[in-house]
């Protein structure tokens, strides 16, 4: 569905009608996704080293179906 008046991509709340744009929730997604990830499954250890975080976080996105793209501008 479209937002009648500026034409962008969003979804309808079944409860209240209201509209969301759908990157909104696609980020909040993503947030709960990463947040789940690095409380549940990076280690101690893993902390000390970002590009591990890093792969853990990457790999919960792709699991999730999600991808990450740079806004385009």
């Amino acid at each position: 569905m479209h937002d009648p008046w500026t034409g962008r991509p969003v979804i309808t709340c079944n409860t209240c009608g209201e509209y969301a744009e759908y990157n909104s929730l696609q980020r909040k997604t993503a947030h709960a996704i990463m947040a789940a990830t690095l409380a549940c499954s990076v280690s101690i250890e893993d902390r000390r080293d970002p590009r591990v975080v890093a792969d853990r976080i990457l790999d919960a996105l792709e699991n999730a179906g999600l991808t990450v793209a740079r806004a385009s501008r």
